[in-house]
């Protein structure tokens, strides 16, 4: 698999984003976030103090094609047409991460293609979506594949569900969770 990063750094690996959310369970007022600077979190060093430091964040799962509607409140049958974006919630957080000013970075595969999902929301509020992906890059990650040391130092693990649908990908997210989890890392989930 090829690596490319948004943004190079000798210290950057791919396949993960600086920084993002904050731990929901801890939040308190709210604050506009305009910089990765907002997004500095506490953490107990070894001597038990607090002290502040970047959240290392992890995303794991999909980059898709959207294909939503040229007209809005319509199902999917109902589109007289469609435009494509950019999409998969995972993708969606590294782009606004690197949009804060932090690093962001994709794994690539030449061989494999990308995923297609038609999405909509209908005018009574419902989403309706329709999936192209047999088999797409991100279908396609094993466990082989992780980079475990850039897991280890995340304090966030964002994830879609859809990678957890099928092997080989949801072995190896499920692997990285518990990577994550040994790190004590914040899980953040997109449900679809």
């Amino acid at each position: 698999m090829d690596q490319t990063n948004t943004k190079s750094s000798s210290s950057n690996k791919t396949g993960y984003c600086l920084p993002t959310i904050s731990n929901r369970s801890a939040m308190g007022d709210f604050k506009r976030v305009k910089s990765a600077k907002d997004l500095l979190v506490s953490s107990s060093s070894e001597d038990g103090s607090k002290r502040k430091k970047n959240p290392q964040v992890v995303c794991f799962g999909e980059l898709l094609i959207d294909f939503v509607p040229t007209v809005s409140g319509v199902s999917l049958a109902e589109a007289p047409g469609f435009k494509k974006a950019p999409g998969g919630a995972p993708a969606n957080v590294a782009v606004c991460v690197s949009k804060l000013g932090g690093s962001a970075g994709m794994r690539f595969d030449k061989q494999a293609r990308t995923a297609l999902a038609f999405v909509t929301l209908r005018a009574d509020g419902e989403r309706e979506f329709m999936f192209f992906r047999h088999p797409s890059a991100d279908m396609l990650l094993t466990e082989a594949e992780l980079d475990t040391d850039l897991i280890k130092k995340s304090t966030i693990f964002h994830y879609g569900s859809i990678s957890l649908i099928e092997d080989p990908c949801k072995s190896a997210h499920l692997a990285a969770m518990k990577i994550a989890k040994k790190q004590d890392a914040f899980f953040h989930m997109i449900l679809i």
